[in-house]
């Protein structure tokens, strides 16, 4: 049903509570949503995370191949004398790590704004029930319309459902630091697949791909000689 523009501005004009309370609302929600959202970073810049071990650098070397293929991983890249591995694996979970947002505490006068708007938020949802009993009739047909319109578009969306997936590369850079010391610098890149075409590639910060890989590597090499 379609309200002609007189007839809406006259039911707002009649109804000044109504339209204090949208604004107040309108108010309260732009600032509870900049304190909510203003710590957050679009993009957290990637750095390689770096682990050392007491093990010379060719057994290191081979028990990183050894748990990449146990974890799924495909050895593209294998080059033990410049002591470089690169590894990949398919995901539909995004696995990168996303920046939290730090909380900010309202002032007073914030604190009262938002006490007043559920105030008349609770009165202008009892004005709601006040009217619908007014207008049955047409909620009935819309809502019949609706089901109708929502069938068509599931039908339409089964048709052009996108499938998306993630690959992530892992590369391992493995240096001789001496005395039985060996470096592993990791790092990792998200390339976002759509229905089996690469969109974007990103190096990306991945503590699930990263901590779980030296956990594991560090557990192979515990009874290593």
């Amino acid at each position: 049903m379609i309200i002609p523009l007189p007839a809406l501005i006259r039911y707002w004009c009649t109804r000044p509570l109504l339209v204090f309370t949208v604004l107040t609302l309108f108010t309260t929600v732009s600032v509870i949503g900049c304190h909510s959202t203003g710590a957050i970073t679009s993009d957290m810049p990637a750095v390689p995370v770096v682990k050392t071990f007491t093990h010379s650098s060719a057994l290191v070397f081979q028990r990183s191949i050894t748990v990449l293929q146990r974890s799924g991983y495909i050895i593209t890249v294998s080059d033990a004398a410049a002591g470089i591995i690169t590894a990949e694996r398919y995901s539909t979970l995004d696995q990168s790590d996303k920046p939290l947002p730090e909380k900010q505490k309202m002032s007073a006068g914030e604190s009262f704004l938002v006490f007043i708007s559920f105030v008349l938020l609770f009165g202008f949802i009892i004005m709601l029930f006040a009217d619908s009993s007014k207008a049955n009739d047409d909620k009935k047909t819309s809502k019949e319309r609706n089901e109708q319109d929502h069938h068509r578009h599931d039908d339409s969306a089964e048709n052009m459902q996108t499938v998306e997936s993630f690959r992530y590369v892992l590369t391992l850079r493995i240096h001789n630091e001496g005395a039985r010391s060996t470096s592993v610098h990791a790092t990792v890149t998200k390339v976002t697949v759509s229905n089996g075409t690469p969109l974007r590639t990103a190096a990306i910060n991945s503590s699930m791909i990263t901590d779980g890989f030296f956990r594991l590597l560090t557990d192979e090499l515990t009874f290593a000689p």
